[in-house]
């Protein structure tokens, strides 16, 4: 369900009428630094204890398939993954973030030459969280939804470098919400 849902969005991207404006279809790659609040549920106790007083924060790369439809309304699909952070809090653990999904922006081009664009954006994903210790493997999924707000600058016609603070706040997993930090460039083909 989740990959026909992302299938979907990507394939909208290109059916969508060509007449209004020339598509733009870019490609991008962003580097995310995530704060994320987890509560940990114990499926045998069945109590749940968050782990903010521990640290959760990943660093992630992210792939970016995108189109500017119009000068205004846009469309990216993403593909995110973290590396394996290790925390000690009762036992040594690792754990780490992935996710897959879509996202509509709207974009307000600023001054004269159009250079800088204001973007927001809202979305939805497929966050999984996995947790290994000596003691266990978890693996946790839930259903993510992106709000999101940067600045983009455009370098040339081709190439343009963004900045993003995104809050997702995710349902069905021990990802309670997440803020999180991004930049990265684009190329418009």
């Amino acid at each position: 369900m989740k990959k026909m849902l992302l299938l979907a969005g990507v394939a909208s991207v290109f059916a969508f009428n060509a007449n209004a404006m020339e598509m733009k279809p870019y490609v991008g790659l962003d580097y995310n630094y995530s704060d994320a609040a987890i509560a940990h549920h114990d499926r045998d106790w069945g109590y749940f204890e968050k782990f903010n007083n521990q640290e959760n924060n990943y660093d992630s790369m992210s792939l970016i398939v995108g189109a500017k439809m119009h000068t205004n309304f846009g469309v990216e699909g993403y593909f995110q993954r973290s590396q394996n952070e290790t925390r000690t809090f009762y036992d040594r653990t690792t754990s780490r973030i992935q996710s897959y999904g879509i996202d509509a922006l709207g974009y307000i081009p600023l001054g004269c030459d159009q250079k800088f664009e204001l973007v927001g954006g809202l979305g939805i994903g497929s966050y999984e969280l996995k947790t290994r210790s000596e003691e266990y493997r978890d693996k946790d999924e839930g259903i993510g939804y992106r709000m999101s707000a940067g600045v983009q600058y455009n370098v040339t016609d081709n190439m343009a470098i963004r900045g993003m603070y995104r809050h997702v706040i995710v349902n069905g997993s021990d990802l309670d919400r997440i803020n999180e930090y991004s930049a990265g460039i684009r190329y418009m083909f």
